[in-house]
């Protein structure tokens, strides 16, 4: 049975504070030492879409996909291009507005009064926006946009500016932003939230662009885990899908799928903290390399999102002498390995 497992982190991120903190994480250490590494250049997110029968090769149209499970949306996510309007909160610097992160804590009535206003505010383009819970928005647009946008959880902690969308149509999304940004900042929900010590709503991020996809045939067979992007399109795409809620693990179960891919839950999330890896190096990682050991997996494969492109570490049943590489009898760690086993990818 071949798996592969998309990690929860972004290497190129965690790896550095991993290592100045000495976090080991041995079962991790030993895969990337057996494995064979590779760089490639499709994104996370299209690596995943193709796993997952999205044609085109593209980036998904994560926005449509996502609010097709959005059953508290109370909207019809085909035939019509969507956006991802998400809510954000920012902080001013004195030549920069950096994007602290997701504004998750809002009411569903607080999410409808905020839409409602961005709604009458940009009739006149044709946009209609749509909220559902945890801060999930969506704006509607009655024509495909020509846009590229960095998806929120890679935009998170950066400066606004340089992340902002391109394309033909970028210019007039560029100037919604500020629009909307203005409106926000006098609404009497935000107000409230202030009040309140709560965080305001002080801006939304466009991304994840575009209209329902065709599917083709699936690279996997089953899914374990995802954000809700991903179930929407199992579900769209015939996979099995479940996810995992009780953690990472390696589900080698007598009839497990023929070829099954493992993820997490709040994927995006996790990716630009350290702290997720240590929970899989136990859960995952060290049921994995067990079953390569044991010769009950004929593949495995381990994918990273890695800058804006990906890692992949491919990895066959063990061949002792090259475990014995990292791990012999009795031996120490070597000193972080983690880091000396992507070195060539630093840079």
């Amino acid at each position: 049975m071949p798996l592969t497992v998309l990690a929860p982190a972004l290497l190129s991120a965690v790896v550095p504070e991993l290592s100045r903190r000495n976090v080991r994480l041995p079962n991790l250490e030993a895969l990337l030492g057996a494995g064979t590494i590779t760089a490639g250049s499709a994104s996370a997110e299209q690596w995943l879409g193709a796993q997952l029968g999205l044609e085109g090769g593209a980036e998904p149209p994560i926005a449509a996909l996502r609010l097709a499970s959005e059953a508290e949306a109370g909207t019809d996510a085909r035939g019509a291009y969507w956006l991802c309007a998400d809510p954000i909160a920012t902080t001013m610097g004195v030549d920069s507005v950096r994007i602290d992160g997701a504004v998750t804590d809002l009411s569903l009535p607080e999410s409808a009064a905020l839409t409602a206003a961005l709604t009458a505010f940009f009739a006149e383009d044709g946009l209609r926006f749509a909220a559902a819970a945890n801060g999930r928005w969506y704006a509607r647009c009655h024509t495909a946009q020509r846009l590229a946008a960095t998806p929120l959880w890679r935009a998170i902690g950066g400066s606004m500016l340089p992340q902002l969308p391109e394309g033909p149509d970028a210019p007039a999304w560029r100037s919604r932003l500020n629009e909307a940004q203005m409106l926000l900042h006098a609404h009497p929900v935000n107000a409230a939230r202030a009040d309140t010590g709560r965080t305001p709503v002080t801006s939304v991020w466009w991304w994840g662009g575009g209209s329902w996809p065709e599917f083709g045939p699936a690279a996997i067979d089953a899914v374990r885990g995802g954000p809700h992007w991903v179930r929407a399109t199992c579900a769209a795409a015939g996979i099995d899908y479940r996810p995992l809620r009780a953690g990472p693990a390696v589900d080698l179960e007598a009839g497990a799928p023929r070829a099954l891919l493992i993820l997490d839950d709040e994927w995006e999330q996790s990716a630009l903290t350290p702290d997720a890896l240590p929970r899989w190096d136990e859960s995952c990682f060290g049921p994995l390399r067990a079953a390569l050991a044991a010769g009950r997996l004929d593949h495995a494969a381990l994918v990273f999102p890695w800058g804006a492109g990906t890692l992949r570490v491919e990895l066959e049943p063990a061949r002792p002498s090259r475990w014995r590489r990292w791990f012999g009898a009795g031996r120490p760690l070597p000193p972080s390995p983690l880091a000396e086993s992507l070195q060539a990818f630093f840079r």
